[in-house]
């Protein structure tokens, strides 16, 4: 009787770990896939200065956009007007470190960096987050997070952004 337990103990722990080695083995699933094609996107239609294509990439029924102090759920109408009036087409743009987590068959987190840089203005390196969202088989951003790095923070309150890792002149 033991040894029937024994096994059978043994047995699911040898199909747990092969499952356990069996999905670190798998390739990324398709949202994962489809989420890093929607980030590649988002950075062509940053450098070509796309603001109705910007626009797009937020869910139809809005978002939420962090940073500098606020936490607003924003129409995507209101993301538009935002667009037109108030956004500026960057010199230069990259995301960076860029990782992607699915924790929802239709949601996927995003972490990561870019660099931002307008005219003539030093390059700053910004934080980032962001939750996509699946909707009718297209992914869109309901959350977003932009924040400048600590490091350029520092270095625009010090006064030096030459000294700061954060951000350097071209």
């Amino acid at each position: 009787m033991r040894t029937r337990r024994w096994r059978a103990t043994v047995r699911r722990l040898v199909l747990a770990f092969a499952a356990i080695r069996g999905a670190e083995a798998q390739p990324a699933s398709d949202a994962l896939v489809e989420a890093r094609r929607f980030y590649a996107r988002y950075e062509l239609l940053m450098r070509t200065g796309d603001r109705e294509g910007l626009v797009g990439l937020y869910h139809p029924d809005g978002a939420y956009l962090v940073g500098f102090g606020r936490a607003d759920l924003m129409t995507r109408e209101a993301i538009e007007t935002e667009y037109q009036r108030e956004w500026q087409r960057p010199s230069a743009f990259e995301w960076q470190g860029l990782t992607f987590e699915q924790i929802g068959p239709e949601v996927v987190l995003v972490a990561g960096r870019f660099s931002w840089r307008l005219r003539d203005a030093p390059v700053m390196q910004w934080t980032y987050s962001a939750v996509l969202r699946r909707r009718d088989g297209q992914w869109y951003i309901r959350l977003e997070d932009e924040a400048p790095s600590p490091e350029a923070v520092r270095a625009l309150l010090c006064g030096s952004p030459s000294k700061s890792p954060g951000s350097s002149t071209p």
